[in-house]
């Protein structure tokens, strides 16, 4: 059918590789170290962790809402990484 929302429908998708993610790894930490393969997914996966930071702080512009903290906390996702440097 028709994607009304594609921002909507790519969201559900990366949501739904993270969760074959952690389902195949038994965690939902995705890194580059997976594989070139997952590279897309630990880049959204940052971003994620990066807009559900701010959306908590208050800053609702992120496109981060409560149900998606929520479904990625669910799944075990820690907003608190950080990369060390």
């Amino acid at each position: 059918g028709f994607i009304w929302d594609a921002r909507a429908a790519n969201w559900e998708e990366r949501f739904d590789e993270l969760v074959l993610f952690k389902a195949q790894h038994g965690h939902s930490k995705v890194t580059c170290k997976y594989g070139q393969a997952y590279r897309p997914l630990a880049v959204w996966l940052k971003r994620q962790r990066h807009s559900a930071r701010e959306f908590i702080k208050g800053k609702p512009e992120t496109g981060m809402t409560d149900d998606r903290v929520s479904r990625l906390v669910s799944i075990g996702v820690n907003l608190n990484i950080r990369r060390s440097k």
